[in-house]
């Protein structure tokens, strides 16, 4: 699958993400992105952690959002996103 997919926990930390999402960012094993931040990969839209709270509190999800992320040894780059709501039991 082409997009990338990644699911987030209630602080907005990485749960999974797939090998599309992993290539992109450059790396190697699921485990180098588990339990970490959009921060701790590099600068992000200062909005996306109020969108992710937003989404997860309203249960109502967001489409089609552009957001911006410096990835390291690629810079700058334009993403669209949509954020959907996960609720497990």
């Amino acid at each position: 699958l082409p997009d990338f997919i990644d699911l987030k926990d209630t602080d907005s930390r990485f749960v999974i993400g797939n090998k599309a999402l992993l290539d992109f960012m450059q790396l190697k094993d699921m485990s180098e992105i588990v339990g970490r931040t959009d921060e701790y990969f590099g600068s992000v839209d200062p909005h996306s952690r109020e969108e992710d709270t937003r989404v997860m509190k309203s249960r109502q999800p967001l489409h089609k959002k552009e957001e911006w992320f410096y990835v390291p040894g690629r810079g700058r780059v334009c993403i669209m996103t949509s954020k959907l709501p996960y609720i497990d039991s």
